[in-house]
Order: C-alpha cells, then structure tokens, then sequence
C-alpha cells in the first residue's frame, strides 16, 4: 500500500477464495515508568488505520511489557470504537 509518499507493508495479509483480504499488523513495545511509549502506539495506530483502508478486516495486535499508568488509557474506548467501524480491532496484551 503507499500512502503519503511511503510504502506501507503489514506483518500479515490473507486473502480468501472470494478475494477478501484480513491484514494484521504487530507490535511490541516497552512501558518505561508508567509511560507510554507514544512513537512506536502512534505507528502502530497508524498502520492498523492505514490497513483499514486498504483490507476487508484488519486486526492490530500489541503486546507491551513494563507497567503503564492507567491514566493515559482515556482515549482508549473512543480509539477501539472509532477502529470497529472500519472492521478494524486492536489487541493489547500484557507480556511481561
């Protein structure tokens, strides 16, 4: 897919007898102090919104290790609504 310039590829993408496609797109990211790492949420986000524009069905999966503060979650239900709209869920695991 290239949009803005760059060619965006996702981790995984099926295609069935019918042509639909279902891409899924990975991540693992480092919680440092209760911080959210922003840089590598934002790509991730950005290439589950990008996917979705692209796919019949996306799933955005992140797993994340160290402890996150529950305050920056805010947004978060706004975010997964937002995604379900566009056949597209996320998945944020706890890894350790």
């Amino acid at each position: 897919m290239e949009a803005f310039g760059t060619r965006h590829t996702f981790d995984m993408v099926a295609r069935d007898r019918a042509g639909r496609t279902l891409a899924v797109e990975i991540k693992l990211v480092s919680a440092r102090g209760g911080r959210m790492p922003n840089g590598d949420i934002q790509r991730f986000l950005g290439q589950v919104a990008l996917a979705a524009t692209k796919h019949d069905a996306v799933i955005g999966v992140c797993g994340y290790h160290g402890k996150l503060n529950a305050r920056w979650r805010d947004d978060t239900p706004d975010v997964e609504r937002w995604l379900s709209g566009r056949n597209a869920q996320l998945v944020f695991r706890y890894v350790g």
